[in-house]
């Protein structure tokens, strides 16, 4: 039996098969993570989760304010450049510059969690610079980390947008005397199996000693140092398992340095094999690596080098006993045990070996002298202000400080340090586990202050220091009604 198909239907097929064709030959192009111009000018690409192929999305964005920490109405910086890095260390965008009003827009790259474009989460910080201000993160400010995956779109389209008080950043001004300092500006080499690259201007030369400008480098490999003291110094780059030839700068009042270029070396990477002992069942803690030219001895921190650290970044800290860190380029580097708020801090007990802030220096990809082992032990517990990881607002400008007892602790000594890392009040010889602040300087409302505290034994040899407050806790900012 022979079938015959009606002539209105056979039209129709070859109409829906003529259409068809023409969409393959004449639609969008497929969807390239690494070309922009495959989506749509207000579009990325980026990869989906369960999906073999990218598809084009409206993108994740962190937009904020950079003003000015000294006035009360937070009048914004203008020209001043933010960067958005993972939780390596490693920049996610290249920089982008305030406008007159001080805001900035930041496009975050993001794989998605389906096919409506919700973003993955993924944690970063931010970094900011102007001229004639202090750079943040610096002093006792650290960057605390967002997440991506609480991005929200207005309306339910549109970006996703990441914003609020923690993508605000507020600068603290220079002294006059050290405002007007030149810029030092220029690019490295990068690549994109690199995990970022810090870059160091270290004094070399001329009045004053010990000045550094530090940033790091956008995306694309540019960087600019701002508020450099007038003098000589050696531009260096620092980038897990990667040298770069250092190049010589010297910088004059009133004049910047523009187009440093930093290349990359044959010289090889060391790696650090060490081991930490965690004294009176303290927790795992993690190892990483700064720039010794760039360490603040009292607050004990530095420009920490993207990638070297143990365990690999993004792993909790895990650290109880042997512990690697590779990569390694040439440079001088504190060693910086129980760090992070991990509940475990560096032991302070001077009679115990390894209880020291420990130092190495790499040349041409050997370390010269190894260090010696690292102890740790449990933190003094802070109660308030300032307990969790991000800073405390007190309606006070006398706040009372809180901690835990600690184990065979006899008194504490306290001390309260400055946005810029000074030291404005002590107080000794604590019997208690609470203490008011009755120093001299005013605590000025919105100032951002940080408290520590040092656990002491008594023995016959002495007063023995015993344990400290976590590094990055005990941070309050005054906000009086």
């Amino acid at each position: 039996m022979t079938l015959h198909k009606r002539p209105g239907t056979m039209k129709n097929t070859l109409t829906l098969l003529i259409a068809a064709l023409s969409l393959t030959a004449c639609g969008p192009k497929e969807c390239k993570i690494d070309d922009p111009s495959s989506c749509s000018s207000d579009q990325v690409c980026e990869a989906v989760t369960g999906q073999d192929k990218p598809s084009c999305f409206t993108p994740v964005r962190v937009t904020g304010k950079v003003f000015d920490l000294s006035t009360q109405s937070k009048d914004p910086i203008a020209g001043a450049q933010v960067t958005a890095l993972d939780d390596n260390g490693a920049p996610v965008s290249a920089v982008v510059t305030t406008a007159s009003d001080g805001t900035y827009s930041i496009p975050i790259p993001s794989s998605r969690a389906d096919s409506n474009g919700t973003p993955v989460a993924r944690k970063i910080t931010l970094r900011a610079a102007a001229q004639d201000f202090a750079p943040f993160p610096s002093g006792i400010r650290t960057a605390l980390p967002l997440d991506t995956g609480t991005a929200t779109r207005a309306g339910g389209s549109g970006p996703y947008l990441l914003s609020g008080a923690g993508t605000d950043v507020g600068l603290a001004p220079l002294d006059q005397a050290e405002r007007g300092r030149p810029k030092i500006s220029g690019t490295v080499d990068v690549d994109a199996t690199q995990k970022g690259v810090l870059v160091v201007a270290e004094q070399t030369g001329g009045t004053g000693s010990n000045n550094f400008a530090s940033a790091v480098a956008d995306s694309s490999g540019a960087f600019t140092l701002f508020n450099v003291v007038p003098a000589t110094y050696s531009v260096r780059g620092f980038s897990r398992g990667v040298n770069y030839t250092p190049v010589d700068v010297s910088v004059v009042a009133g004049a910047n340095n523009t187009g440093v270029h930093l290349v990359k070396s044959t010289t090889g990477t060391a790696a650090l094999s060490n081991k930490v002992q965690t004294v009176a069942g303290g927790p795992p803690t993690s190892i990483v690596l700064a720039v010794k030219s760039t360490f603040n001895t009292l607050l004990a921190r530095g420009e920490v080098v993207p990638g070297l650290r143990a365990p690999e970044p993004g792993i909790a800290p895990n650290v109880a006993g042997n512990f690697t860190i590779a990569g390694i380029p040439d440079g001088d580097y504190m060693v910086l045990a129980g760090f992070e708020n991990d509940g475990a801090v560096r032991d302070p007990d001077p009679g115990l070996g390894g209880t020291a802030i420990q130092s190495i220096s790499v040349r041409d990809g050997a370390i010269l002298v190894q260090p010696s082992s690292f102890k740790t032990t449990t933190a003094v517990n802070i109660v308030s202000p300032g307990a969790g990881d991000l800073p405390e607002d007190v309606a006070t400008a006398t706040p009372t400080f809180q901690w835990s007892a600690y184990s065979n602790a006899a008194f504490f000594n306290l001390e309260l340090i400055d946005e810029l890392g000074v030291v404005i009040w002590t107080k000794t010889h604590v019997t208690t586990t609470q203490a008011t602040y009755d120093g001299t300087t005013a605590l000025a409302s919105g100032g951002l202050y940080q408290w520590r505290a040092t656990a002491y034994r008594t023995t016959s040899q002495g007063d023995i220091p015993t344990s400290l407050t976590e590094d990055l806790k005990g941070v309050f900012r005054v906000a009086l009604p």
